[in-house]
C-alpha cells in the first residue's frame, strides 16, 4: 500500500491564559486515501479438467490489480498551545500538541484496475494452455463501503500566526496527525478462491477485509 495527497480543513477557538500559553478546541474535516496493489499467480495441483482429463495445474494469474481506498473524517481537536512574539513582529511563533476524536463521514474503496487470468498446465504432454475460455480472463470493479472504526488521533504543529483581524489569525506552518487505534473493524477473510471451480472469493469487500490487511492507523504529515 502506499498513500496520497490529501487536505485537511481546520477551524479552531484559542484562549491564552497568559501571554504564551493557552488551550484550544475545534472542528477538523480531512481525508485518507491510500492504494493497495497486489498480485501473483495461485495453483492447484492435479486437478480434473471438464473433459475429465486427469493430472493438470490450474494456475490462476491476478495482474495489475490496484484499490483505492478512501476516508472522510470529521475531528473535534482538543490541544495545549504557546505562542511567542518579539514587539516588532507581526506574526507570532506557535506550537500545538493536542489529541482528537475522529469520525468517519464516508469510507469506500474502489477496485481501479484487476484481472485474473487462468491456465492450465498439462505435465504429461508438456503442454500449457493459457487463457482459459471457461474462467477468464476476467475484469474486476468492485466498489463498495469499509468497515472503519471511530479513531483517536495525536497532533501537532509548528508554524506562525499571521494576524487577519485583531480576532482572527491564519496559520502558516507544519502539521503532523496520526491514529492511536486500529480504524480497521472489518470481519477479516481470507483471499482466495471460494471452492474448486475456481471462482474468486465468496464475496469480495475490499483488501481492507482480506488477511492481507492486519491493522490501519491514518496519518498524515503536510503543511
Amino acid at each position: 500500500t502506499h498513500g496520497s495527497f490529501s487536505g485537511l480543513l481546520q477551524a479552531q477557538y484559542a484562549y491564552f491564559f497568559t501571554p504564551n500559553s493557552g488551550i484550544g478546541a475545534g472542528l477538523w474535516f480531512t481525508n485518507y486515501t491510500t492504494f493497495a496493489h497486489w498480485g501473483g499467480t495461485f495453483i492447484w495441483k492435479g486437478q480434473t479438467d471438464t473433459d475429465l482429463e486427469q493430472n493438470y495445474d490450474h494456475d490462476a494469474h491476478v495482474k495489475r490489480w490496484k484499490e483505492r481506498e478512501t476516508t472522510h473524517n470529521i475531528g473535534i481537536p482538543i490541544s495545549v498551545q504557546f505562542q511567542y512574539q518579539k514587539e516588532d513582529w507581526k506574526a507570532r511563533l506557535f506550537a500545538d500538541l493536542g489529541f482528537a476524536p475522529s469520525f468517519a463521514v464516508s469510507k469506500k474503496y474502489r477496485v481501479l484496475d484487476g484481472e485474473i487470468q487462468h491456465s492450465g498446465y498439462y505435465p504429461n504432454w508438456n503442454l500449457l494452455l493459457t487463457d482459459i475460455h471457461e474462467f477468464g480472463p476476467k475484469q474486476y470493479n468492485y466498489t463498495g463501503e469499509m468497515s472503519v472504526r471511530p479513531q483517536v488521533a495525536i497532533f501537532a504543529d509548528l508554524g506562525a500566526l499571521l494576524p487577519l483581524t485583531k480576532q482572527i489569525d491564519l496559520y502558516l506552518g507544519g502539521y503532523f496527525n496520526c491514529a492511536l487505534n486500529d480504524a480497521n473493524s472489518s470481519t477479516k477473510k481470507d483471499l482466495g478462491w471460494k471452492d474448486d471451480t475456481f471462482t474468486f472469493m465468496e464475496s469480495y469487500d475490499g483488501a481492507y477485509a482480506t488477511n492481507l490487511s492486519t491493522a490501519s492507523h491514518p496519518w498524515e504529515i503536510g503543511f
